[in-house]
């Protein structure tokens, strides 16, 4: 069976493949067993801090109907595995991919909403192998038209095992760097409209590059695109990618990853996301797992919850408080 565990694996052994686009095999396994209910019910079980009463929740975070068709049991249990050794599956490692994941379908969500009077667009900017584009694809989502970006090879390996499996892509896929100099002009030979109103989606990304990288990437988001602009962003706080936190679990995670091929290089903190905004003259909504793991009534808190974060940097709609039923968190 053709998964995506092994397409990335084929991937990683064939060519230099940057980290974030290697790391996505984990990213997806996450994903779909810990949106669920029962996960959420063994996190808070784990933490004496957490009352019942503080997780009423009984719904899935969202649903993924190509959860299935793309994967195998075995990949489940690798990652499993891998949380096992790190002592991480009720840590940052195991509860920040459903928590930023159910944010940005809210953002996306929202999104789509506004684009019912026009055609709007979504950039995925490192989007190895996410699902967005596949699974809001009809109906109120019929007036956004996806992009996304990342390494030749990756995007060939995605389109292989879309094309094994029947799926449409519903996506315009850009083989580039979006690092690269020429990286917009690219954007715009691919049909990329710097006019049309915007929503970028930069997940998992943020900790493996340097701040001058992030910086220069929301400086030319910013910049080139004309229309009403978000981007959504995740991160790791500086304590976490320094080894730093205090914590055994977040410690074994990072010098765990610290010796591997892919080393966290970057962590911000809320007043460095807050920067990003004022640098590039826009809102700035930030929120750690803490915050969103309390809107989405899984619990009042979770372990480390501080350390990991989401962040939309918006010249537009997209920013509301947060907690108000129906807003852009998506409860």
């Amino acid at each position: 069976m053709t998964t995506i565990q092994s397409k990335i694996s084929a991937v990683a052994e064939n060519s230099e493949t940057p980290k974030f686009a290697q790391t996505a095999a984990i990213t997806v396994v996450l994903a779909d067993p810990h949106k669920e209910m029962d996960y959420w019910r063994s996190v808070n079980a784990s933490n004496s801090s957490i009352n019942a009463a503080d997780a009423t929740r009984t719904k899935p975070l969202y649903k993924d109907k190509t959860f299935d068709s793309l994967y195998s049991k075995d990949d489940s249990s690798k990652v499993e595995g891998f949380l096992s050794d790190i002592e991480g599956k009720y840590s940052v490692p195991g509860t920040t991919v459903p928590l930023r994941h159910k944010y940005i379908l809210g953002k996306l969500k929202e999104f789509a909403l506004q684009a019912e009077q026009s055609e709007k667009q979504v950039v995925l900017f490192g989007s190895g192998y996410s699902t967005y584009a596949v699974r809001k694809n009809d109906g109120k989502y019929n007036n956004v038209k996806y992009f996304e970006v990342d390494f030749p090879e990756v995007l060939e390996a995605k389109k292989e095992l879309y094309t094994t499996k029947q799926i449409n892509p519903n996506a315009v896929y850009i083989g580039s760097s979006y690092t690269d100099p020429q990286f917009f002009e690219n954007l715009q030979n691919h049909g990329v409209d710097f006019k049309k109103d915007t929503l970028v989606i930069w997940e998992g990304n943020s900790m493996y590059l340097d701040i001058d990288k992030v910086r220069g990437v929301l400086n030319n988001v910013f910049q080139k695109f004309e229309g009403s602009t978000s981007v959504c962003f995740d991160s790791f706080s500086p304590e976490l990618v320094n080894g730093t936190t205090g914590s055994p679990a977040l410690g074994k995670f990072t010098a765990r990853m610290a010796v591997g091929k892919y080393p966290f290089t970057l962590g911000l903190s809320e007043g460095d996301r807050e920067g990003l905004g004022r640098e590039n003259k826009v809102s700035c909504e930030c929120f750690n797992l803490n915050d969103l793991a309390k809107t989405y009534k899984v619990g009042q808190s979770i372990p480390d919850g501080e350390h990991a974060g989401v962040t939309t940097l918006s010249r537009g709609p997209l920013n509301r408080e947060i907690g108000k039923k129906g807003v852009s968190i998506g409860l």
